[in-house]
């Protein structure tokens, strides 16, 4: 018998829990466990996830997401599905 799940962590992107705005550094967690990353990546959307179409970068629900502003911080392509 083989018993097989797949786990994703995500840790939340959004400038606040990266510190770049304030001294919180404690990131926003989740964790999703399924049978493929499809699946995990499905019921964290459903908890208001959003995580980005390359899978680089993820943010926690209700946290602000960065957009591009005068080529000084980099663009976010981020999805619902």
């Amino acid at each position: 018998m083989i018993a097989a799940c797949y786990t994703t962590h995500l840790y939340c992107d959004c400038r606040e829990c990266k510190g770049e705005t304030s001294s919180y550094i404690n990131p926003e967690f989740g964790e999703y466990i399924g049978e493929s990353w499809a699946e995990t990546a499905r019921n964290a959307r459903q908890d208001g996830w959003r995580i980005s179409k390359d899978r680089e970068r993820a943010y926690a629900p209700g946290h602000k997401i960065p957009r591009r502003n005068n080529e000084k911080e980099s663009e976010t392509e981020v999805t619902d599905g």
